[in-house]
């Protein structure tokens, strides 16, 4: 029994180190197909921190950000106003979904070469 359990875990801890280690870096994408956006991700365990740029080129920082299997989810400042980012890891992409001033975005993410 104790073989299974920290087999187990030992296949858990694998499946996030692996999570963490794809999701660090500079990811890139478009929202709406033509506004270019950038964010660069470093996890530590269940913690996520990290930055974007806004319009005028200036770094935001994410806060409060997480990361739960293959799902992240942060925080950045858009005008003011603090947004919910939230995505979803598939194979290469990052699946991402936020609201700004009642606009629901989606856009994708790829890890920059």
């Amino acid at each position: 029994m104790k073989k299974v359990f920290f087999t187990l875990s030992l296949m858990l801890f694998t499946t996030v180190a692996a999570f963490c280690a794809d999701i660090n870096g500079k990811w890139v994408g478009k929202i709406m197909d033509q506004y270019d956006i950038a964010f660069t991700f470093k996890a530590d365990g269940a913690n996520l921190t990290g930055t974007t740029k806004d319009p005028s080129g200036q770094d935001v920082e994410i806060k409060k950000g997480s990361v739960d299997g293959d799902k992240i989810k942060f925080f950045i400042e858009v005008m003011g106003n603090e947004v919910e980012v939230s995505g979803t890891l598939t194979a290469d992409v990052l699946k991402m979904k936020m609201n700004v001033m009642n606009n629901d975005l989606e856009f994708d993410l790829r890890k920059a070469q």
